[in-house]
C-alpha cells in the first residue's frame, strides 16, 4: 500500500506517466518506456504523450514527447540530448599529462595514461593496449558459400568458428593484409573486395581498429601457408549455418559477429523461400 501512495505521489508530481491517463498519453516509445517506473505495474507497458497518430516502438521525436521526458528527467538531475549536432560539437577529450610503458611485447603493449578529464577529475591510471590495424575478411565462393575457420583460442580454451583474420604489417595497406591472409590461411583468392566497415573491439581500453571487408566470387587458388603456431581447418558453409553457429554462440569473436550480422540484416534474401536456407551436416 504504501509503495502504491508512493508511486501516485510520484504521478501528481510529474515524476512518471500515468498509465490511465488516456487522453494525454498512447502507448510507449522504447526511451520513455525505459525510464518508467509506472512500467512494473501495467500490463501493456506504459504510455507516452505521442499525440493522435498512434503508438511508435522507436524514441518519438514529436515535440511534445521529447520536451516531457527531458522534464521528467531533470529532476533527477539527468540531462537528455535530443540532437546528435550537440555531441558533435561538445569536445569531451581527455587531456593526458603522463604515460608510460608498462610492457612492450609483439602481442602486448600495455601503456598507463595519467589523465585530466574536461570536468577537472584527474585519473592517475587509465589502462591502453596497444595493438597493429587488424583486418577480417567475409569471404564467398562463386556459388554463395561462406570461407570460415575453425580453430582454437586460448584464452576462453574453446575451439570455434571464425572469418579469416589477422594483422596488418607495417606500411602495408589493409585491403592487401586482408588479402594476404585469406591466401595464407585458407587458400582462397580473387574475386571482388569492398571494404565494409571499420569497428573497434573496445574504444575505451584498445589504441586500434578492423578494417572488415567483402570478397565476393573467392575461388582455390593455392594451398594453405600456415606460420608454425597456427591449427586452421578451412569450412566452406551456407549462409545459413553461418547464421546457425551465430545463434547458438559458436561464433564467439564479437569483431566478426558484428559485420556478419550487419550483412545478414543488410541482405534478408538469402533466408527467403527460395533463398539459401539449407542446413548441412
Amino acid at each position: 500500500r504504501l509503495l502504491l501512495l508512493f508511486l501516485s505521489w510520484q504521478v501528481k508530481k510529474g515524476l512518471v506517466f500515468d498509465p490511465k491517463d488516456t487522453q494525454n498519453f498512447r502507448q510507449p516509445c522504447a526511451l520513455c518506456k525505459i525510464y518508467s517506473l509506472s512500467s512494473f505495474f501495467s500490463p501493456t507497458g506504459l504510455t507516452c504523450p505521442t499525440g493522435p497518430t498512434g503508438p511508435t516502438m522507436s524514441h518519438c521525436e514529436k515535440p511534445r514527447c521529447s520536451a516531457e521526458m527531458s522534464r521528467i528527467m531533470s529532476k533527477f538531475g539527468v540531462k537528455i540530448n535530443h540532437s546528435t549536432e550537440i555531441m558533435a560539437n561538445k569536445d569531451k577529450n581527455w587531456e593526458i599529462l603522463k604515460s608510460e610503458y608498462v610492457i612492450r611485447r609483439p602481442w602486448l603493449t600495455a601503456r598507463k595514461d595519467k589523465v585530466r578529464m574536461p570536468n577537472g577529475v584527474v585519473n592517475d591510471e587509465h589502462w591502453v593496449l596497444e595493438y597493429p590495424e587488424w583486418v577480417n575478411v567475409i569471404a564467398i565462393t562463386r556459388d554463395g558459400r561462406f570461407v570460415m575457420e575453425y580453430q582454437y583460442r586460448h584464452g576462453l580454451r574453446c575451439c570455434g568458428y571464425e572469418l579469416c583474420a589477422g594483422v596488418v604489417e607495417d606500411g602495408e595497406d589493409p585491403v592487401d593484409a586482408a588479402r594476404r591472409e585469406l591466401y595464407e590461411e585458407t587458400g582462397f583468392g580473387g574475386g571482388k573486395w569492398t571494404k565494409y566497415m571499420a569497428i573497434s573491439a573496445n574504444p575505451s581500453t584498445t589504441s586500434n581498429l578492423t578494417h572488415c571487408y567483402i570478397a565476393e566470387g573467392v575461388e582455390p587458388v593455392s594451398s594453405q601457408h600456415l606460420e608454425a603456431t597456427e591449427d586452421i581447418d578451412v569450412v566452406i558453409m551456407t549462409a545459413a549455418e553461418v547464421r546457425s553457429k551465430l545463434l547458438s554462440g559458436e561464433i564467439m569473436q564479437a569483431l566478426m559477429a558484428a559485420p556478419l550480422w550487419r550483412y545478414f540484416g543488410e541482405h534478408p534474401e538469402l533466408f527467403s523461400e527460395g533463398g539459401d536456407d539449407e542446413v548441412h551436416d
